[in-house]
């Protein structure tokens, strides 16, 4: 349970050091980009990130299944 945990917190710095990121290079105004009070989160690309981490290993069979169910289950957790 507890590396779900962390699974969460890193996919979810990792989408907003990837927003950030984005919004620089396209030179977007600058807005407050964190989802919690003072941490750095996105909590919805942890969700996304968690979600797609359990979808079952029977999909790794098919590359372009796990893209199809990836996709679908981030489009899910947005």
């Amino acid at each position: 349970m507890i590396l779900w945990f962390w699974y969460f917190v890193i996919y979810s710095f990792l989408g907003f050091l990837t927003e950030v990121a984005f919004a620089r290079l396209t030179r977007n105004p600058k807005r407050d980009r964190k989802c919690r009070y003072f941490l750095p989160l996105c909590p919805v690309y942890g969700l996304g990130a968690c979600a797609i981490l359990l979808l079952p290993r029977q999909v790794d069979a098919s590359p372009f299944l796990l893209f199809l169910l990836g996709g679908l289950t981030a489009t899910a957790a947005e």
